[in-house]
């Protein structure tokens, strides 16, 4: 039977199994969702020859393609592959900026960093270097938390006039998630922007959710500056978020700064109110009940109330002890004809 089973082993194809692997992580296999498995190659010496082969009758696209499908678990452990592939490719006319950019983002993937430095070094004297490419070379230093050298890379796109993308953003923003420095965050992108190297909108939403889920409140009031300062507008979608969850958790001081920094730059309309009002009543802090009367009487002078606004309004002056204010604002409502049975209830 041990004769019989070795015959049958022999006789299979090697790109199935590699009768010389012996480490257990040469036979990583891959379901690809239907009955066939494939095998990862594992040999460097059978993966290179067999990328080689293909070569000349693949188009460059076709050749990065194949080799980012073998590549496409990249570890430290299958470095040699790339490291070989570089060293043939050089040699043939396959020596392009497709080629080239695919054992670039191998090498990144690796987190080879001596490679990718010098590799990146010739890449950069050869061709011109898209947002996506520094992203990724960029994303390997912050993976080593050399986040010097990611900012050094920063300036060096600025001198190119090459701008970083949202991705490359994204990835400092992670990184400063994953070190757990929210308030650095803040404060680097701040000293960014002063230099003449502006996040976009999407990287300061992000600081902004950081810094409230780490309950900075304070710095989250200053990023929203911040981000206004840098010509990036904010939504009325994105105010009333803002409101409504700093009225949440009670921070109605906050939330009140918040709201004054908006109508500086725009018109509260009904939704905004009903936030502001509805979130002030409904806090665990103790609202003042002629802080809540001006709020309402200011919330009167908009032109179009909805009902939502009309209902919160009502609420809120009934909960801090002014029910005959609350029922001026209902004879107001039914002025209007803007009421319901909801509004009657209230």
């Amino acid at each position: 039977r041990v004769w019989t089973t070795w015959k049958m082993l022999r006789s299979l194809p090697v790109s199935r199994i590699n009768l010389r692997s012996t480490s257990p992580s040469h036979h990583l296999r891959k379901y690809s969702g239907s009955s066939s498995i494939q095998q990862i190659p594992s040999d460097v010496e059978n993966t290179v020859a067999k990328l080689t082969t293909f070569l000349p009758a693949d188009s460059d696209l076709q050749w990065k393609n194949r080799l980012v499908k073998y590549l496409n678990t990249t570890t430290p452990e299958v470095l040699p592959i790339v490291q070989q592939l570089e060293h043939v490719i050089k040699n043939t006319k396959k020596d392009n900026v497709m080629t080239n950019l695919a054992l670039l983002n191998a090498y990144a993937r690796c987190d080879a960093r001596e490679d990718l430095e010098r590799f990146f070094a010739e890449f950069k004297q050869k061709w011109s270097v898209m947002p996506d490419t520094w992203q990724s070379v960029i994303m390997c230093d912050l993976r080593a938390l050399d986040l010097d050298k990611a900012v050094e890379r920063i300036n060096e796109m600025k001198e190119r006039n090459i701008a970083p993308d949202g991705y490359t953003w994204n990835s400092f923003v992670n990184y400063f998630v994953k070190t757990a420095q929210p308030a650095e965050a803040f404060q680097f992108f701040s000293k960014l922007a002063d230099s003449g190297l502006p996040a976009d909108a999407i990287a300061w939403t992000q600081i902004k959710h950081v810094l409230f889920e780490s309950r900075l409140y304070d710095l989250e009031l200053e990023a929203i500056r911040k981000t206004i300062q840098l010509g990036h507008e904010i939504s009325e979608k994105e105010w009333n978020s803002t409101l409504h969850n700093l009225g949440l958790i009670s921070q109605t001081d906050i939330m009140m700064q918040a709201f004054a920094e908006m109508r500086k730059h725009m018109e509260p309309t009904s939704r905004t109110w009903t936030v502001i009002i509805s979130d002030m009543a409904k806090s665990n802090k103790r609202t003042d009940p002629n802080r809540m009367l001006q709020l309402v009487d200011e919330a009167l002078k908009i032109p179009h109330i909805e009902l939502e606004q009309w209902n919160a309004m009502i609420q809120a002056l009934g909960i801090v002890g002014k029910p005959e204010e609350a029922f001026r604002v209902f004879e107001k409502c039914q002025e209007r004809k803007s009421g319901n049975f909801k509004t009657r209830n209230s």
